[in-house]
């Protein structure tokens, strides 16, 4: 994991260049879940594909932007059936638990609309779908550094990926290079 920005743009750069136009390789196009009681039918499917032009969150150029999901759509079945136990082990005072429950830190950062409600669909829906736009490098570096599991987990925020040193020395150079 020393890899140099360079490095990490190279082997990105590479995978994006031969792939842009389509969907993240672990992306699951299949938004309704068996069994499940939210309705994910109306999300667009666009995580990857170009959204237009504007500012990429992470690098800040202005360039082309893909739809990151925060939390990947490949884990909303995972967290939205762990989200409610995780709750409950927070109002009695199990923090610990609710962590074990939901691995990383997203215990810590729940909203104060799902604890006082963790079994809304509506709620649940909109937290586990928030999205950034970022610039394709910056995308296909997000996954090339993590796995969904652990953006899910650990880098639900912009600003928690942008604590992550490797992705945040990547953004830099980005943000000196030319777009196009």
């Amino acid at each position: 994991s020393g890899e140099t920005a360079e490095e990490i743009a190279s082997s990105v750069l590479g995978v994006a260049a031969a792939d842009q136009s389509s969907d993240d390789e672990n992306d699951d196009d299949d938004d309704e879940r068996p069994g499940s009681d939210i309705d994910f039918s109306d999300d667009e499917d666009d995580d990857g594909e170009y959204i237009g032009e504007g500012e990429c969150e992470l690098c800040e150029r202005e360039i082309k932007l893909t739809r990151h999901h925060l939390i990947p759509k490949t884990t909303w079945s995972k967290f939205k059936k762990k989200i409610p136990a995780a709750v409950e082990a927070m109002t009695c005072g199990q923090e610990d638990k609710a962590r074990m429950i939901l691995g990383g830190t997203l215990a810590d950062d729940m909203p104060s609309d799902i604890v006082e409600n963790p079994n809304n669909a509506i709620l649940l829906r909109r937290f586990l779908s928030k999205t950034c736009n970022i610039c394709r490098p910056c995308h296909s570096t997000v996954h090339k550094l993590h796995t969904e599991i652990e953006l899910a987990e650990n880098f639900y925020t912009i600003d928690r990926l942008l604590d992550d040193q490797e992705l945040l020395k990547f953004c830099k150079w980005a943000s000196k290079q030319k777009c196009g």
